[in-house]
């Protein structure tokens, strides 16, 4: 449990998630593969992190970046 909840069925319900501190972790990854490492941690397939990931760069203002690692693409702030 984490704070009286259950982590398993919270995971399971989508509920709990990972943020890393830093958030990256490996600075040899790019952006776009520090969200499809997550992703892939949160379980969800290969094919549907490539399906989701452009879409979520997207949203956060990142599609430009996502070949850039973060340290030179995301300012300190939104790292």
């Amino acid at each position: 449990t984490l704070d009286g909840r259950d982590i398993a069925a919270a995971r399971r319900a989508g509920g709990l998630g990972v943020a890393s501190q830093p958030l990256a972790v490996y600075p040899h990854l790019t952006v776009r593969e520090h969200l499809e490492v997550f992703g892939r941690l949160a379980g969800l397939s290969a094919a549907s992190c490539a399906d989701r990931v452009p879409a979520m760069l997207d949203a956060i203002g990142l599609a430009d970046r996502a070949g850039r690692e973060p340290r030179r693409a995301v300012r300190r702030g939104r790292r």
